[in-house]
């Protein structure tokens, strides 16, 4: 029963984390370090090593400063018990000198004895229940991940796969788009209205934190948005994740090499065969 249950959790939380919105990754500091690890090759290229090293270091030492309070909370705690158990002692040893007259030797060995092992077994009580509360914590984050918020359901009838030749064409609207991150307070985006036919190129133009990179998120739907953005007439929100992530693509600002071959990073779905890989190359 215990292997069953274990095995059902495991399967939750690896299917919460799986369909999870990529922004959990972003604050999710073992996924830091993990693709820390396997982007090293791209951050050597982009000469970035100082930039994560100082990331990396801030992130130690938040680490480090949590490790260490537990440590000498735990310090603190075995003092004080030790104090209070030394208080405890001196008082049956001064209750047995008061009354030594009715107190036998034996009787006065036995509350000693009895007093001496209460000490260490409540201390050794106190001691498990503070280990009891910091391990919860594991428990506290398992729960968490296995009632991670998923992005939007594929399910029902208003979420359908596009047509196999889609998008043909390229034309992308944006209608009364406006977008919200989680912890901001006011809007990144404010009723946006525009139109890009196909193969026509725009610039947009803006300062740090102005929305630039935000307009390529709502195209992906990483991120919840009011409005509609539709592509060859299509709205986004009617195509299943899957499908609409796999017909776009992005040419981001600092170029990105993921581990394996060239054709693997043009073609990973090993669409086209290798004279259109080479076209592609050539243009």
């Amino acid at each position: 029963m215990s292997v069953n249950a274990s095995i059902n959790l495991h399967n939750t939380i690896f299917s919460r984390l799986m369909t999870a919105p990529i922004a959990f990754f972003d604050i999710n500091p073992i996924d830091h370090l993990s693709t820390t690890i396997n982007g090293l090759v791209t951050i050597r290229a982009l000469r970035a090593e100082k930039h994560f090293t100082n990331d990396f270091n801030r992130l130690q030492d938040n680490h480090t400063t949590c490790y260490f309070t537990n440590i000498a909370a735990n310090r603190a705690l075995g003092l004080v018990l030790e104090l209070i158990y030394i208080f405890y002692e001196t008082f049956v040893v001064i209750f047995l000198m008061l009354f030594t007259d009715d107190i036998s030797g034996g009787t006065a060995g036995l509350l000693l004895f009895i007093a001496i092992n209460m000490s260490w077994y409540l201390q050794i009580m106190v001691r498990r229940s503070a280990d009891l509360e910091t391990y919860m914590t594991s428990v506290e984050r398992i729960l968490d991940y296995s009632h991670l918020e998923s992005e939007v359901s594929e399910s029902g009838d208003s979420c359908r796969p596009p047509a196999p030749d889609w998008p043909h064409e390229g034309r992308i609207c944006l209608n009364h788009v406006s977008l919200k991150y989680d912890n901001a307070t006011d809007p990144t985006l404010v009723d946006i209205n525009c139109e890009i036919k196909g193969g026509e190129r725009v610039g947009i133009v803006g300062r740090t934190g102005a929305g630039k990179s935000s307009l390529l998120a709502v195209l992906f739907r990483m991120h919840q948005i009011t409005g509609s953005v539709t592509i060859d007439g299509v709205d986004t929100k009617s195509i299943p994740l899957h499908d609409l992530r796999r017909n776009i693509s992005i040419i981001p600002q600092e170029a990105i090499a993921f581990i394996g071959s060239i054709r693997h990073n043009l073609d990973p779905f090993s669409d086209y065969s290798d004279d259109r890989l080479w076209e592609v190359l050539a243009e």
